[in-house]
């Protein structure tokens, strides 16, 4: 009896690993990945799901902007703050097209996040357009996961508890 009860617990830990418990996620963006502004915004800054790690004066989050063609557009003030990850842009002269956002950032828990996502410059465009948001529903998604498997988990481990102590005292 102890055996399939071991082996129930190993089998239930088992099928709740995986996207359970997932490192620091991007959860918002400015300017928005997949979306076209009118004007080169002033800054880009990133949200996450949790804490960046910071320490001291150090910080392993980095920022970059590349324009169109390939260059690196001049971020300054790249900073880190909680969950926010920012730089200021710099310069005044850009071309239309698409320009990637890359970044490294380094959740409270040790786990690198290396990533990117794009935006198109598109002059005279009034309103920004978002043609994907995805990221955000599957973060989400991994979140609730998560919780429904550990209480799965749990309600499993209570009940083989109780079984045990009323066979012990029978």
């Amino acid at each position: 009896m102890m055996k399939r009860i071991f082996a129930l617990v190993v089998v239930l830990l088992a099928l709740s690993a995986g996207p359970a418990f997932p490192h620091a996620t991007l959860v918002s963006s400015s300017p928005e990945a997949n979306s076209t502004v009118g004007e080169m915004p002033s800054s880009i800054s990133l949200e996450f799901n949790e804490q960046l790690l910071v320490i001291g004066e150090k910080s392993g989050n980095q920022l970059s902007l590349i324009s169109p063609s390939g260059d690196v557009v001049a971020l300054e003030s790249v900073k880190t703050n909680e969950e926010f990850l920012t730089g200021i842009v710099v310069g005044g002269d850009f071309s239309e097209g698409t320009y990637v956002v890359d970044y490294r950032a380094v959740s409270a828990d040790g786990h690198v996040i290396e990533n990117k996502y794009e935006f198109t410059l598109e002059l005279g465009v009034l309103q920004p357009t978002v043609t994907s948001n995805m990221d955000r529903e599957e973060s989400n998604l991994n979140r609730w996961l998560g919780v429904v498997s550990g209480l799965f988990l749990l309600m499993a481990i209570i009940t083989t508890w109780w079984r045990f102590k009323d066979s012990k005292g029978r």
